[in-house]
């Protein structure tokens, strides 16, 4: 089963503590994770295949993702090949 995490703020914040946690389902959940938040009125995607808990660019993007709203999601595919 696929994770989501969903973050709703009054302030800008960074969800630098629960996101680790997040990744740390990867082992479950290991067919790709993605980071969406707002950056300057613009909507940020980042997304990748594979276990986010391996990924630094899932690290980088934990790290720049400040917002009132973010979202992410692990992956766990049950339908179609899993991205390589």
């Amino acid at each position: 089963m696929c994770e989501l995490f969903a973050m709703s703020c009054n302030q800008p914040d960074r969800a630098t503590r629960s996101l680790p946690e997040l990744a740390d389902l990867s082992p479950s959940n290991r067919d790709g994770w993605g980071i969406g938040w707002f950056e300057d009125g613009i909507a940020r995607v980042e997304r990748e295949p594979g276990r986010a808990d391996r990924n630094e660019m899932f690290s980088d993007a934990m790290r720049r993702a400040t917002s009132h709203n973010l979202i992410a999601h692990l992956r766990y595919a049950t339908h179609g090949e899993p991205m390589q």
